[in-house]
């Protein structure tokens, strides 16, 4: 099993609930923030020179990196495919979008009929509302650790000043215009037939 140090229990978890049985390999978390996202507006890596590339028109769960688990020879194969892969992106100077996330979001695609979903009860984010049921809270980092001080690159600055009518009229609109070239990359990759 894997999971973030900042990830707590909150209720009384089950194994019949959380573990998979004998016929999944894995036990994977939803991702809270996509539990109810079309799967072309998720952040997969899209770069078809990654070895997480994932097309427009292929995957149906976005799964958090957050926590996972599995039988032993399943998770330690898994890990040997997703390091080989990760390695084979370093050697390629490539880093896929959201890391080792990105990679096990591939191997998920891959593998998803013999998985175990879970929902995001299980990785739920602190501060956050949603429509389901806290089991595991995902404690924000920046409430309760130093970031900086073990992340090099930390960018956790808060933007504090409230937005202009301006920038929000402007983050609209871009968010408008992505979501319509999501719209035709994924026209795109139904036509060309692409798949992972």
């Amino acid at each position: 099993m894997f999971s973030n140090a900042n990830l707590v229990c909150r209720k009384v978890i089950h194994e019949e609930e959380f573990l998979p049985d004998d016929t999944q390999e894995l036990t994977v978390g939803i991702h809270p923030f996509f539990w109810n996202v079309k799967p072309r507006f998720f952040t997969y890596e899209r770069d078809r020179k990654s070895r997480a590339y994932i097309p427009y028109n292929a995957g149906e769960k976005y799964v958090m990196g957050s926590l996972f688990c599995g039988h032993t020879d399943k998770f330690l194969y898994m890990s040997e495919v997703l390091q080989s892969r990760i390695d084979e992106d370093l050697a390629n100077r490539k880093i896929a979008l959201w890391h080792d996330e990105s990679h096990l979001n591939k191997y998920v695609i891959e593998k998803s009929s013999s998985l175990k979903f879970i929902s995001p009860s299980y990785i739920y984010p602190e501060g956050v509302n949603f429509p389901f049921e806290m089991k595991m809270e995902l404690l924000d980092k920046r409430k309760h650790f130093d970031v900086s001080s073990f992340k090099r690159d930390a960018t956790l600055a808060l933007v504090t000043t409230k937005p202009t009518l301006m920038f929000r009229a402007k983050r609209k609109l871009k968010r408008i215009l992505r979501y319509l070239f999501i719209d035709v990359l994924y026209l795109r990759d139904s036509l060309l037939c692409r798949h992972v």
